[in-house]
C-alpha cells in the first residue's frame, strides 16, 4: 500500500509539473518592477516561510460536523506538537491539493488571510500553531523559517527572491486555473 501511495504521489507531482510548472514564466522585467515597487514603498517587513495542513469545512456543514472536524484538527495538532512529521501528515490529511506536502513558501504581511497571517507571524521558527479557522477551513500552521526584511537594493540575491515569489504566485494561480478547467470538463451524473 505504501508503494501504491508513493507511486500516486510521484505521478501527481509529474502531472502537475507537466501541466502547470511548464506554463509558468517569470520575466526579468517583472522581478525588477516588483523590486523597485517594494523599494519605493519602503517595505521592510520580515517574511516567514510556513507549511500548513488544511481541513476544509464542507459547504452547508452543521455545527456538529464543524465541531467534529475541529476536534480532529486538534488531535492532529497535538500529535504534530509531540514530534510527528509535518510533511507526512500534510500529505496524508491535508485537503490543500495545491501544496500536497503542506509547503506554502515564504510570505510577508498582507499576503494571506488575516486570521492565518496573525497566527503564523505569532509563531517562532519550528512552532506548530493552534487550530486556526479561516474562510478556507481549519489550518494547522508550522513556521519553517523566518527571514529578515529584504534589503533596499535590487541586487541579484534580492532579484532571485522576487523571481521566486512571483514564480510561487504564478504557480498557485496556474494550479487553480487548471483545477477549475478540470472541474469544467468533468461530467458527473447523479442518479438517485
Amino acid at each position: 500500500e505504501y508503494r501504491k501511495k508513493l507511486r500516486e504521489q510521484i505521478e501527481r507531482a509529474r502531472l502537475i509539473q507537466f501541466r502547470v510548472q511548464g506554463k509558468v514564466q517569470v520575466p526579468e522585467s517583472e522581478a525588477m518592477r516588483r523590486c523597485e515597487e517594494r523599494k519605493s514603498q519602503g517595505r521592510t517587513d520580515a517574511q516567514i516561510c510556513a507549511s500548513h495542513i488544511l481541513l476544509r469545512i464542507p459547504e452547508g456543514a452543521s455545527e456538529a460536523e464543524v465541531q467534529a472536524l475541529f476536534t480532529r484538527a486538534q488531535q492532529l495538532q497535538a500529535e504534530l506538537r509531540s514530534g510527528a512529521d509535518f510533511a507526512a501528515y500534510a500529505m496524508k490529511f491535508s485537503d490543500d491539493k495545491a501544496a500536497p506536502d503542506g509547503k506554502l513558501g515564504c510570505f510577508g504581511r498582507g499576503e494571506m488571510v488575516q486570521q492565518f497571517e496573525e497566527a503564523a507571524f505569532a509563531l517562532r521558527e519550528g512552532d506548530v500553531s493552534p487550530v486556526v479557522r479561516t474562510r478556507f477551513g481549519l489550518h494547522i500552521i508550522k513556521v519553517t523559517e523566518r527571514r529578515a526584511a529584504p534589503t533596499a537594493t535590487c541586487d541579484e540575491t534580492t532579484l532571485n527572491a522576487f523571481r521566486n515569489e512571483i514564480y510561487q504566485e504564478e504557480m498557485q494561480r496556474q494550479m487553480y486555473a487548471w483545477i477549475e478547467e478540470l472541474k469544467q470538463k468533468a461530467f458527473v451524473e447523479v442518479r438517485l
